[in-house]
């Protein structure tokens, strides 16, 4: 079975609902004057569960009866009673929710401060120590004039700092509305945050004053990357940045900053790039021949398709190097977005070039560009089997696609790979 992030990021959304609700209710009272006295109606629901278990483990009906039931007007102490027999067939573990949980010190003042300010109606004040106590790790709810707190599941501890997506189909594409600069520079960062630093400095030194946004996917950094974006971002009104909740593959990350660009020209860089002159004037120059398609300054050739290997210093290419290459935006309408299956990055760079030239544009190079290729971590910290395996199986994609069209390719002379498939 395949199960999507974002169908899980639902489900972890509803198990820590129901949890919630287990919380409450034990804290509700307990005394049989808190139980209906027609236990009919209990047991009602409890027949009713235990039939569709009972029919060829229907858990779905069974499932959808525990939240009916969990929002039905039962008392909270037979709510408790039935989730916790339906659990035995679940698993869930809801009898090990705590009445209670232990709290710092620190956290039980705040609780305390806040609980006295909402007895004496200072309704606003108690509002205001809400934040303090979420950054405490906590989730409070009122009941009456008192205060229970919980800690917040990992879940919540992200969604508090910061709001995530868990696919680029998340993302609403704006490459319908008209341009907002002139230039879009576009990062797919996967952690090493010394190296996305770097390249997002180089970028904003050398274009100060001009038309210019720097868009960054977070693609599911855990190494303090996600943290010095945000903080880029307070500093900077021209910085995005769309954090992902886990690393959803290199296409995928770059599809929701293209989506996302508003510049007339979008450039999308490695976060191993530094800036280090002005290369928005020759950018503009080349991209302003509509012939022209993807510009940039490490391209590839071949007259086989299947060794891309010699590094153009200027002129037309086969493929760009995806370390920096630089395209209209409003050629998306007709190239198309990434596919997303080149989940490594290796080769997606050449699979898009070639969705460029199918649509008839030219790929041209530059080696002069201002620009200092730093090493590749990504690549240098994979041994040499999964280098050799993720790029073969993302090459494998590539010929797929394009293996019999050397048609496409700027020598007329070369020779084509005969894959069986047909464009």
């Amino acid at each position: 079975m395949n199960f999507t992030f974002t169908s899980l990021r639902a489900a972890e959304k509803a198990l820590t609902s129901l949890r919630n609700r287990v919380w409450n209710w034990q804290n509700a009272p307990m005394d049989s004057s808190s139980r209906l006295e027609d236990r009919s109606v209990v047991e009602d629901w409890r027949n009713r569960f235990w039939d569709a278990v009972h029919n060829d483990l229907d858990l779905p009906r069974g499932l959808a009866i525990t939240w009916d039931m969990a929002s039905s007007h039962l008392p909270p102490a037979d709510k408790l009673e039935l989730i916790l027999d339906f659990d035995r067939v679940f698993g869930l573990d809801l009898d090990d929710v705590p009445a209670e949980y232990d709290i710092s010190p620190d956290a039980s003042e705040l609780i305390a401060r806040r609980m006295a300010l909402r007895r004496q109606a200072a309704f606003a004040d108690a509002d205001a120590l809400r934040s303090d106590v979420l950054s405490e790790g906590l989730v409070v709810e009122d009941v009456g004039e008192t205060s229970r707190v919980r800690p917040q599941t990992p879940l919540e501890q992200q969604e508090s700092r910061w709001a995530s997506v868990s696919a680029s189909r998340e993302i609403p594409s704006l490459l319908d509305q008209p341009d907002l600069y002139d230039f879009t520079f576009l990062i797919n960062a996967y952690d090493y945050v010394d190296d996305v630093r770097r390249c997002v400095e180089s970028i904003l030194a050398n274009t100060s004053g001009a038309s210019v946004e720097v868009v960054v996917v977070d693609n599911g950094s855990t190494d303090g990357t996600a943290d010095y974006l945000e903080e880029a971002q307070r500093q900077h009104s021209n910085v995005k940045v769309i954090h992902c909740d886990h690393v959803v593959g290199d296409a995928a990350g770059k599809n929701i900053g293209l989506k996302q660009a508003r510049g007339r020209y979008i450039l999308l860089m490695d976060a191993s790039v530094e800036v280090v002159g002005d290369m928005l004037q020759p950018v503009a120059e080349q991209l302003a021949d509509r012939s022209v398609g993807v510009f940039g300054p490490y391209g590839l050739t071949t007259d086989d398709m299947q060794h891309f290997h010699e590094e153009v210093d200027r002129g037309d290419a086969d493929a760009m190097q995806a370390y920096c290459m630089s395209f209209r935006r409003d050629d998306l309408a007709a190239v198309g977005l990434m596919h997303e299956s080149f989940r490594f990055y290796r080769n997606l760079d050449i699979d898009y070039c070639f969705q460029f030239k199918n649509a008839g544009f030219r790929i041209v190079c530059d080696s002069s560009l201002p620009l200092v290729r730093h090493e590749h971590r990504q690549w240098e910290e994979l041994d040499n089997n999964q280098r050799d395996e993720l790029s073969r199986k993302n090459f494998g994609r590539f010929l797929r696609r394009w293996g019999n069209r050397p048609d496409l390719l700027i020598n007329p002379s070369a020779r084509g790979f005969e894959t069986g498939f047909r464009h």
